[in-house]
């Protein structure tokens, strides 16, 4: 867990399944940073951003997401190792 300001979940995982993790990483996302919007919270999200990196068994990462949300600099992104891998639509 890195704290810049606030909490920053670092999540490492590693699976020779690739296709399901892709399939599976925004319902990841979700389950570990769910979004719930309020007026004390307007982004909704429970951490200032995380970074998400899947690996397979020997330690090469083939897919890894990420997100921040300290205002003014919001963003995120994505990588894959293969273009089927990206869990996200992206042009």
């Amino acid at each position: 867990m890195l704290h810049p300001l606030q909490r920053a979940p670092v999540i490492v995982i590693r699976s020779d399944d690739k296709r399901a993790i892709a399939r599976s990483d925004a319902g990841d996302v979700e389950s570990f940073d769910p979004h719930h919007p309020t007026r004390r919270n307007p982004s909704g999200y429970a951490y200032e951003g995380y970074f998400f990196v899947a690996q397979d068994t020997h330690g090469v990462p083939y897919l890894a997401t990420f997100n921040h949300w300290r205002v003014p600099h919001v963003g995120g992104g994505e990588w894959a190792a293969d273009e089927s891998l990206y869990p996200f639509p992206h042009v």
